[in-house]
């Protein structure tokens, strides 16, 4: 396996509001995680970022909020620890912004360390940062690497094997009982977060003729806490890996269908975003 290495990462264009600032990442390590390191006048991140893409090739295999990875990352941790999500999240400052490829958080050194994303198969890797229209001029974004230099039976850089996709997504709501059937049934579903402000107070999932889980808002909260992470109450959490052992994410590549009943008590229309995480051969 060898020492983990740490190195900065170029940024290949201007980083200036309302635009897209893009890092290439440099194939053929095994990445733990990149860091982000962001900063403009007077804001906090998600003044200033909009949206963060991953991308390997010409397809996207993660896109994620600041406000939406900032709720997984601390969710993973216990007692509220702050330890895997962004750091010095202080307007003006500097702030680091984790994408962890590796997950600590899980129990076995095996098991975190299986999430690596390896990537001497890959021909092209970036890194988009999608920067708000009004965030302050000043703005920079800067970028550094963890990784090691594996490689295989042949001498030759390791490639990438299953790895964890981040999709968004938004579940429509017009009465108290709506459903969502939007989940490909492809891979190996991880988690279901739903940023419902509150108004979700059961989930029922259904795969195929099973109901996977059927759960009230403060049990779910119960449950995840038992397990050594911490929920947050404007968002309700279904955790199919919550054991720490990635073969517990639910295989979906079979099922005939999928289906998440929610049960409300606002049934006002509106949205509810949503994000997925699967385990799966990269996009």
């Amino acid at each position: 396996m060898g020492s983990k290495l740490k190195r900065p990462i170029n940024i290949i264009n201007s980083v200036v509001p309302d635009a897209t600032a893009t890092l290439e990442v440099p194939t053929d390590p095994r990445y733990y995680k990149v860091v982000l390191h962001v900063q403009a006048a007077g804001q906090v991140l998600n003044q200033i970022v909009d949206e963060i893409r991953v991308k390997l090739g010409t397809k996207f295999q993660r896109t994620i909020k600041p406000d939406y990875l900032d709720h997984i990352y601390k969710l993973m941790g216990s007692d509220g620890s702050t330890q895997y999500t962004i750091q010095n999240n202080v307007a003006g400052e500097q702030i680091d912004v984790p994408i962890w490829f590796a997950e600590p958080w899980r129990k076995s050194y095996a098991a975190q360390r299986s999430m690596a994303w390896p990537t001497g198969d890959i021909d092209n890797f970036k890194i988009e940062v999608d920067i708000n229209s009004a965030a302050h001029s000043s703005v920079t974004i800067s970028a550094s690497s963890s990784f090691d230099n594996p490689v295989d039976d042949s001498g030759k850089p390791m490639p990438m094997g299953a790895i964890s996709k981040w999709y968004l997504d938004d579940v429509p709501v017009n009465g108290l009982t709506p459903s969502y059937k939007g989940l490909e049934k492809v891979d190996s579903l991880q988690s279901l977060s739903f940023f419902d402000e509150g108004t979700i107070d059961k989930v029922e999932f259904i795969v195929g003729n099973i109901t996977v889980r059927e759960v009230f808002r403060q049990e779910a909260q119960s449950d995840i806490i038992g397990l050594g992470m911490t929920p947050h109450d404007d968002w309700f959490d279904i955790v199919l890996d919550d054991d720490d052992d990635p073969l517990s994410a639910l295989p979906l590549g079979a099922a005939k269908n999928a289906i998440i009943k929610l049960t409300l008590n606002d049934g006002t229309p509106t949205t509810i975003p949503l994000v997925v995480q699967r385990i799966g051969t990269r996009d």
